[in-house]
């Protein structure tokens, strides 16, 4: 349906009047934190797969003059990941573009690009939200679990047994967790990421922040240093408005090489050259992507519910 001078008449009906829009004069657009997240691949090809792999398992004994055994490596897990198609269109007549005294609609491109971007914000932050339930990873397994498969043998988990809300307590679980079940398909321990972010809904920034850079243990008279502040894990805040769960606490490695959150381009957001319908005379401009925000492996990720 194409924008008529009627379907915003204050554009022109040549009334003096001044035309609001906070998205130029005072509010600024949110931050695009899914770009800190996740992995950024790009592809040709309709769809990728990413295949893991399961190295040996343990060394067996071994006794003086007896033959040495051998292994294989083993595959692990592989998933694909298909970038999905998105696009929006803006079309006006050129009545409209005559009559808009406002230039309202000369802004048109930036309107559909703030929507491919909220359109990115809400498609990265939805493989969190589902993470406790539909969103699984290669193994097919919920990205946040108690119970990760291994290839080998064995489970691991990145999920607590008992979820609760965020505190000094909750992530001394998250990080004793990660230090015992950080393991390859094969069954050995690995040392987890140092550096995470600590992703949290709105309603926890303020905690977030106490916990993080206090100098002191926040929430006691106690004069113990806060052992979240640098030791064997670096905390940083990360507020995003995204989160659905006012209560889900997430742990993700800086590092977006030492986890399994991904994003894949086909076509990164595009603003397609404005044209003109030569039957109406009707100018259309449309914008266009292929991406898909998906995860593919658990390790160096943490997350709870809350309680």
């Amino acid at each position: 349906m194409a924008q008529t001078s009627g379907v915003f008449g204050a554009l022109s009906d040549q009334v003096l009047k001044v035309i609001e829009d906070f998205t130029r004069e005072g509010l600024q657009e949110n931050e695009a934190t899914h770009k800190k997240l996740f992995k950024n691949v790009s592809t040709t090809h309709k769809f990728i797969r990413k295949q893991s792999l399961a190295p040996f398992g343990a060394m067996p004994a071994k006794g003086e003059g007896e033959e040495y055994s051998f292994d294989q490596i083993m595959p692990g897990y592989s998933k694909d990941f298909t970038p999905r198609e998105y696009g929006m269109g803006f079309q006006y007549t050129e009545t409209a573009q005559e009559d808009d005294d406002y230039d309202v609609l000369a802004q048109h491109s930036r309107y559909l690009g703030l929507s491919a971007r909220i359109l990115q914000e809400t498609q990265a932050a939805a493989v969190l939200n589902n993470g406790f339930s539909s969103q699984t990873t290669a193994d097919g397994v919920a990205l946040f679990s108690t119970a990760h498969t291994l290839k080998r043998g064995g489970t691991a988990r990145n999920k607590p047994t008992v979820d609760a809300d965020l505190s000094t307590s909750l992530l001394d679980t998250l990080r004793a967790d990660m230090r015992t079940n950080t393991k390859l398909e094969s069954g050995q321990l690995m040392r987890p990421a140092r550096d995470f972010f600590l992703v949290v809904h709105p309603d926890n920034e303020g905690l977030a922040l106490r916990i993080c850079r206090s100098e002191k243990l926040q929430g006691t008279a106690d004069n113990d240093i806060n052992h979240l502040k640098g030791g064997t894990m670096n905390l940083t805040p990360l507020v995003w408005e995204y989160i659905a769960d006012a209560d889900a606490v997430y742990l993700i490695a800086k590092k977006t090489s030492a986890h399994g959150l991904i994003q894949v381009d086909r076509v990164k957001p595009r603003l397609n050259p404005p044209r003109q319908d030569p039957k109406t005379g009707n100018w259309i401009v449309s914008i266009r992507l292929r991406q898909v925000w998906d995860s593919f492996d658990w390790r160096n990720v943490a997350a709870t519910q809350g309680a």
